[in-house]
């Protein structure tokens, strides 16, 4: 549904199976914003934030920790992430996050 929603306002979205596929995509196609579950197989969204921190060719990419509640806030801001959901927020509110991080930005 997510996916949905966010093609409907004009975003690409790509999708990986696990945390491990979605770091080899991010670091191809270099996205304005990522979107990542605590609980994934393989890297966990904290570890994903904490890999585009460090990259150096991910300085402008935004992550968004959108999760049932596997990690605090804190914990992902501690991981370097922009914004924090939980999955029963509203979902306007995690889109117009990704709406405000790609201002200006090609999708």
């Amino acid at each position: 549904m997510l996916r949905t929603l966010l093609e409907l306002d004009g975003h690409e979205v790509i999708e990986a199976e696990d945390g491990d596929v979605a770091w080899e995509r991010i670091q191809t196609t270099l996205p304005a914003v990522v979107v990542a579950d605590i609980q994934m197989p393989g890297l966990d969204g904290l570890q994903l934030c904490r890999k585009v921190r460090e990259s150096k060719r991910l300085t402008d990419t935004r992550v968004i920790v959108y999760t049932a509640g596997m990690a605090t806030p804190e914990e992902a801001r501690k991981a370097g992430c922009d914004q924090y959901f939980l999955k029963t927020d509203p979902l306007p509110r995690l889109r117009e996050a990704v709406r405000k991080f790609t201002s200006g930005r090609t999708h």
